[in-house]
């Protein structure tokens, strides 16, 4: 449930719009200077912007499909890393754009100090936060969108754009794992294996790194997600998070070994 209000609306300098209103957060406070870095392009447009009143005035995308519109699995992932790969961008990124290592460290600690998941769990996150170590220590750190979704992926009349950046500092090849993720979680048992291997190849070619660089990525940010489900009080069943953070952590490990 979005934590946010939102709605179509027409101004009379900007024309149509959307008017989103949230909490005075860092969050959003993160998304409006993330905004105002992408300034366009291939990310929506932030039109006007008040910090006081939590509100943003973006440009509006139509038809605005998402990218769950698409049936076939294999465009579904070019699209996706192929937006991916175009988004991050090497602005000067001091101050209020966090880093996601110190994100990642606030969330496993938790994680551990109040035992929340069981052990193959913890050795799996404890892993995830090993690897983001060595990228983060070698790979230039750059802006992320962060949560590039198939909801936060949307089609306008030219073709697909990104919205809701959360904004944060880090390798590039992050911004691969949100969409990789949430493809997995939406596969059949038995097709997740075959889905896996085809994200991490057209990734691979987009973001012109080796495969086991983005099965990583996709395993950081499964565990990163995972912890936070954790996190949440109304979590419900986490069996199938859990299956899948398994299958990426077995996969990486056979394309290192391989």
């Amino acid at each position: 449930m979005s934590a946010s209000y939102i709605s179509f609306c027409r101004s009379k300098k900007f024309g149509e719009a959307v008017l989103k209103i949230g909490f005075p957060h860092p969050d959003l406070f993160s998304e409006m200077e993330a905004l105002q870095i992408y300034g366009g392009g291939r990310v929506v447009k932030p039109l006007n912007f008040n910090k006081d009143l939590a509100a943003l005035l973006l440009e509006r995308i139509e038809p605005g499909d998402d990218l769950t519109s698409i049936k076939a699995r294999k465009k579904r992932i070019e699209i996706a890393s192929e937006i991916s790969a175009a988004l991050p961008v090497f602005p000067r990124l001091e101050g209020k754009i966090p880093l996601l290592q110190d994100i990642a460290e606030k969330a496993f600690f938790n994680l551990r100090k109040e035992g929340l998941a069981a052990e193959k769990v913890q050795r799996l996150v404890n892993s995830a936060w090993k690897w983001l170590g060595k990228f983060s220590g070698s790979m230039p750190e750059v802006l992320l969108h962060g949560d590039l979704n198939h909801w936060n992926i949307l089609k306008d009349k030219v073709g697909w754009r990104a919205i809701d950046p959360k904004g944060y500092r880090g390798p590039a090849c992050m911004e691969a794992g949100r969409f990789m993720i949430n493809e997995l979680a939406m596969t059949p048992i038995p097709d997740k294996e075959s889905c896996l291997e085809e994200m991490v190849e057209v990734f691979a070619r987009g973001f012109g790194q080796n495969k086991i660089v983005i099965s990583r990525a996709a395993f950081i940010d499964k565990a990163l997600s995972l912890t936070w489900k954790f996190e949440d009080n109304d979590r419900g069943d986490l069996s199938a998070d859990v299956f899948d953070l398994e299958l990426l952590g077995k996969f990486c490990r056979t394309k290192e070994e391989g």
